[in-house]
């Protein structure tokens, strides 16, 4: 039976949540998906895990043991061997709302589309919960024209969307390998494969925040920030060598990037003190050279209105190294922590 869809699920020292993880995808329509397990090299019982749910559910679960090569490289191997209509990426310390999940697969096995897109749970483990949701209209195949330009297909998180598989197989898509963070580029470059897009009104996605270790957590964000300037700058040398798209395309990618650009050099400049420089300079002349567009919005972008209207990253600019420009992002940081 040819399977609806794909779930591939990067896996690296995840014994803790690994169970609640395959065990949320036990749906009643299980012969429908395929669970394609990505063990990374791990050093607990992941491999052991996911073998038993291989052995028990042998149509569905599939176990993918491989040396470690980070999340994309996951991806990638998940990809080149899921069969599915559709994939859709599942971290090993995430699940899915098992009831959600099993309406999803009906919608998909109806429905020809080349992006579904979905609500997800934001699940703090202090307890805090937060639905994140959309305003598209729902329930119905739409034409990427009449969404485009809302502010909620920009910020689309990997968590809320599942691809056409032979889309990306047909863009022949490689997640950068060895790092991460490249989750950000599972909603870049896909995007020019969507053409008409399905929106479903459930979460389906359960992503757990704020545990230890976790790549999205304080210090060990802000200790792998480089990593995401390595992403950026395989989203622009991606965007700079896209030709055949449409305006209404190009200008979704743009805001993506402008959105990260944004967050990169806040945190670079203003937020972390003891980033190394070197590595935001790669990302500026990356801008400068792929995108002259991009580079020039930059250049206005303003530290904080209305006491500090400074385009700060054009101080920095013009000056690696101004007196000026460390003295008003000191007094910035002084106004924050007040």
């Amino acid at each position: 039976m040819s399977k609806v869809v794909s779930i591939i699920i990067p896996t690296y020292n995840m014994e803790a949540y690994l169970q609640k993880c395959l065990s949320s995808l036990l749906i009643p329509s299980l012969n429908k998906i395929e669970v394609l397990v990505v063990n990374d090299g791990s050093h607990d019982r992941s491999l052991e895990i996911a073998q038993g749910f291989a052995e028990r559910y042998p149509e569905s679960f599939i176990v993918i043991d491989k040396k470690n090569g980070n999340y994309g490289s996951c991806v990638n191997i998940g990809l080149a061997t899921a069969t599915g209509q559709y994939v859709k990426v599942l971290d090993a310390d995430d699940s899915f709302i098992t009831e959600n999940f099993e309406q999803m697969v009906g919608v998909m096995e109806k429905t020809d589309t080349d992006l579904i897109i979905t609500d997800f749970i934001k699940d703090h483990v202090d307890g805090e919960k937060r639905h994140i949701s959309y305003k598209f209209p729902a329930n119905k195949i739409l034409n990427f024209s009449d969404v485009c330009h809302d502010d909620d297909f920009r910020t689309l998180w990997m968590h809320a969307v599942a691809y056409k598989r032979e889309n990306l197989l047909r863009i022949g898509y490689h997640q950068t390998e060895g790092i991460s963070y490249t989750d950000q580029e599972w909603v870049f470059l896909p995007m020019t494969t969507v053409r008409t897009l399905y929106y479903l009104p459930l979460p389906v996605y359960d992503y757990l925040l704020g545990r230890e270790g976790q790549t999205m957590t304080g210090d060990v964000y802000y200790r792998n920030f480089g990593q995401n300037i390595t992403c950026t700058c395989t989203m622009l040398d991606e965007l700079a060598s896209l030709s055949d798209i449409s305006t209404e395309m190009r200008d979704v990618l743009h805001r993506k990037l402008y959105g990260r650009i944004k967050l990169i050099y806040k945190n670079c400049l203003v937020r972390c003190k003891d980033f190394d420089i070197r590595e935001l300079i790669v990302l500026d002349d990356k801008l400068h050279t792929t995108s002259e567009e991009l580079y020039r919005r930059s250049d206005e972008i303003r530290l904080s209105r209305p006491l500090f209207c400074y385009r700060y990253i054009r101080m920095w600019r013009r000056n690696h190294d101004s007196r000026l420009l460390r003295l008003i992002i000191s007094a910035y940081r002084m106004t924050k922590s007040i």
